[in-house]
């Protein structure tokens, strides 16, 4: 008997993007919101560790000159216009390169207790969302 898609439980379609269109957004959300001198390091970590150990040295060194630590509480009632996007990447250790709306992505995310990168526009406009409480606006120009 097949494995039930764990995307189905929560009611979102899996749609997979190309490793083309995957590389271009996380490379896009690393080069443009982490700190200039933990890029290298994140790039290596991805080589040999866990996508956990990743994405909190990814979170620890986002670039608070691009990216705004919302933390009232898990997710926001609204997301702020920009934002709400009815396609994005989502990025994580189990799903990724999947596309999905923002609400999706942020119920994904907390499904799977996973933190993740929700890529709107790759390396202008995303959202990481840590697996347990607030999320980071990030945004370039």
């Amino acid at each position: 008997m097949a494995k039930a898609d764990p995307l189905e439980e929560i009611g979102i379609e899996r749609k997979e993007v190309s490793d083309d269109v995957f590389s271009k957004h996380f490379n896009g959300f690393i080069q443009s919101f982490v700190d200039e001198n933990y890029r290298q390091r994140i790039e290596n970590l991805l080589k040999r560790e866990s996508w956990v150990k990743v994405s909190t040295t990814i979170e620890k060194h986002l670039n608070r000159n691009f990216c705004q630590h919302w933390e009232k509480q898990s997710r926001p009632d609204n997301w702020e216009e920009k934002y709400n996007s009815n396609e994005g990447i989502y990025i994580a250790n189990k799903s990724k390169g999947l596309l999905m709306n923002t609400d999706q992505a942020s119920n994904l995310s907390l499904h799977q207790c996973e933190d993740a990168i929700f890529s709107i526009n790759a390396g202008k406009l995303a959202i990481y969302l840590n697996h347990d409480w607030g999320i980071w606006y990030c945004h370039r120009t």
